[in-house]
């Protein structure tokens, strides 16, 4: 009976860990940021792990660039928040990958990777005003504190 409770405790904590693995990192860093995560809030850091479902945030002095696993690149300026809200990346297979993304607050430069260069219908980036079809651009959105959106398409 207790190797079983073992077997399923073990199971359990594996699925769970592989669910919510680091789908990029923290490539720049400059100033000040944290990563929340369910309960944890964690003190930013260049190398910093991202995971799905991570709220990431800077402060007054924060920046910082995250490259996730796709080599798509997100900058984040100060005093913004960008959560996370899905990623896959198969690179066999460009339909069974996705990005998920919502800009909340301040300004956030986003440079596509294989997912948007592969199936850009599979990558959705929103903000509190506005929905961004990518198709394997680079933008720069801006979302100030009511939500107002701006968003500027950069030239490749």
């Amino acid at each position: 009976m207790v190797a079983r409770l073992t077997l399923i405790l073990l199971t359990s904590f594996l699925l769970s860990s592989q669910a919510y693995a680091a789908i990029g990192s923290i490539t720049d860093f400059k100033g000040a940021g944290q990563i929340k995560r369910s309960a944890q809030t964690i003190t930013a850091g260049k190398g910093s792990g991202i995971e799905m479902m991570d709220t990431v945030s800077t402060g007054s002095a924060g920046r910082f660039g995250i490259t996730f696993l796709d080599q798509t690149k997100v900058n984040i300026t100060e005093n913004s928040k960008l959560v996370i809200d899905d990623f896959v990346y198969d690179a066999a297979s460009s339909s069974k990958s996705k990005l998920g993304m919502k800009v909340a607050l301040g300004t956030v430069r986003y440079a596509s990777g294989s997912i948007a260069h592969g199936n850009p219908n599979s990558v959705n980036i929103r903000t509190p005003t506005s929905t961004i079809g990518v198709r394997g651009t680079d933008f720069i959105m801006s979302v100030d504190e009511i939500g107002r959106t701006m968003i500027v398409l950069l030239p490749s």
